[in-house]
């Protein structure tokens, strides 16, 4: 579960639902549309007025909701098809499919849709909801305020950092813990990490940079497996500092009794400026971008109806709450469908959270001193205490609206993943969220934590340095069924005996507790 996961790959054309949208009322249409808007009156004359697909789109909805009449949706709808039908004529001869039709007229330089007005009117509310900009506090060098690791005893209280760390938390929606791991731990975890980079790609050598060019850019440094389990990887994720800032933020009193650990993976980005023995390499920078890890839909309708779930008795112990979910397969969280029969859904774990299962944080470890131009998390400071107010207001209840089947990095969009889990991603044509991005720089073996309903992603690494880093986040085990709990719990055992002893012999009676072993 990590800041990077992006998605996406080469830009497609823009296709705000040429589809599902028009093609039922397209079905019937009449054979000419004026003939029709002559029997319909004034409201479907205004129809006919509309020169340009997406507002002819927004018309056709907009009299579906308004309840217009059949035959006034069925003229505004022979307008669309025309609208299309005229627009496709423009293209090369022989070009046929729905997606080839839409890459062609963004390569041919034809206007299908008007997108940038189209966006801009459906983004307005969206927008209007941001935060105010608020920037974190830094030292002279760029590195936002850090504080050290809570002692034990004070999760609940105020603690040694009189909590001001959670105060930091609840302001900026992340908070930056220090000395989480030592130097030493931290320069075994990158041993670890590069002699996993020169088992899979044969010419690459950590100690000379002209064989960095062999790693993969598009996949933002990350292991080419989803969820790791060398053994430093696992230290680290069993790290008593590093389970004691998640039971502080997560405000969970015993880290042993009620705290789960995710098993993800770590990062890489290469130096890009001045890299010894071979300059500049712009190429290697990953893409900037900003997301949420969850779909605000489901997690919003979720968070709505908590108070309901809690009163019928859905907030139980675990094996009860299993054997209600069992009975209610309606109502069953997407978490808790998965069957963790690949690796994958380690990961799709994270885009499954609900706010009835919550609070949920993520996290990244530092393994190297990371420095502003070297890359690495942004985080849009304050979006978690308007967050609902975004999803309601701003978003509104049609997630179709977002939900294109494109990967145009202009616009914003949700990218919708089995049983509604999914992921946000945000447009880099929104400056408005763009300019409240601010760049989290922490010193080695910082431990990074932030609520998931915080804006984040990454920023390129623009300097000579490598970014190195491990992805940790937890939740609570009283929020999982023991249904699912033991098909997570048998995956993580198998990782482990597969990964060898050094790995097995790792695993610390905390790790047992906080990988759901016992």
């Amino acid at each position: 579960a990590s800041e990077e996961r992006a998605g996406g790959s080469a830009r497609r054309a823009p296709e705000r639902a040429m589809g599902a949208d028009e093609t039922r009322p397209l079905a019937a249409a009449p054979a000419g549309p004026a003939a029709a808007l002559e029997d319909v009156g004034a409201e479907a004359e205004a129809v006919a007025s509309e020169d340009s697909y997406a507002a002819q789109l927004e018309t056709v909805r907009r009299l579906r909701a308004s309840g217009a009449s059949a035959e006034a949706v069925r003229a505004a709808a022979a307008r669309l098809k025309e609208l299309k039908r005229g627009a496709y004529e423009k293209l090369p001869r022989g070009t046929v499919g729905r997606r080839k039709k839409r890459r062609a007229a963004l390569d041919a330089g034809v206007t299908v849709l008007d997108v940038d007005v189209s966006i801009k009117k459906r983004d307005a509310p969206a927008i209007a909801t941001y935060p105010p900009i608020d920037v974190p506090p830094t030292d002279e060098d760029g590195f936002v305020r850090a504080f050290d690791v809570p002692n034990t005893t004070s999760l609940l209280d105020a603690g040694e950092n009189g909590g001001e760390d959670l105060a930091f938390f609840r302001r900026y929606g992340f908070v930056v813990y220090q000395n989480v791991l030592s130097a030493a731990e931290c320069a075994a975890t990158r041993d670890e990490i590069f002699a996993e980079l020169e088992k899979v790609y044969e010419t690459f050598d950590r100690n000379d940079h002209k064989t960095y060019g062999s790693l993969p850019v598009e996949t933002y440094g990350l292991a080419p497996d989803p969820a790791v389990f060398t053994p430093q990887c696992v230290a680290n994720r069993q790290h008593e500092n590093v389970a004691t800032c998640l039971a502080r933020v997560l405000r969970i009193d015993d880290p042993y009794t009620d705290l789960l650990v995710s098993h993800d993976r770590w990062c890489v980005y290469r130096p890009t400026k001045n890299v010894p023995g071979v300059g500049d390499r712009p190429d290697w920078k990953t893409r900037p971008n900003l997301h949420l890890d969850l779909n605000p839909w489901t997690y919003g309708r979720t968070e709505r109806e908590t108070e309901t779930d809690e009163l019928n008795g859905m907030d139980t112990p675990t094996e009860d709450k299993d054997k209600k979910d069992t009975k209610n397969k309606a109502f069953l969280s997407v978490a808790e469908t998965l069957s963790f029969e690949t690796l994958r859904d380690f990961s799709r774990e994270t885009n499954c959270v609900e706010a009835k299962t919550g609070p949920h944080c993520q996290g990244v470890l530092m393994l190297a001193t990371n420095r502003v131009e070297d890359g690495g998390l942004q985080v849009v400071p304050g979006f978690h205490t308007v967050f609902d107010r975004w999803v309601k207001d701003g978003l509104g209840d049609d997630p179709k609206r977002f939900a294109d089947a494109h990967d145009d990095w202009r616009f914003s969009r949700l990218v919708v993943r089995a049983g509604g889990a999914g992921s946000f991603k945000f447009g880099d044509d929104d400056f408005e969220i763009q300019s409240r991005a601010f760049r989290v720089a922490a010193k080695e073996g910082a431990y990074v934590l932030w609520d998931q309903r915080l804006v984040h992603g990454t920023a390129p690494n623009d300097s000579s340095r490598t970014r190195m880093a491990q992805f940790v986040k937890g939740f609570r085990k009283s929020k999982v069924s023991a249904g699912r709990l033991a098909r997570r719990s048998e995956r993580v055992r198998l990782e482990i005996h597969k990964a060898g002893a050094e790995t097995e012999g790792a695993v610390s009676e905390l790790g047992r507790k906080l990988f759901g072993l016992e």
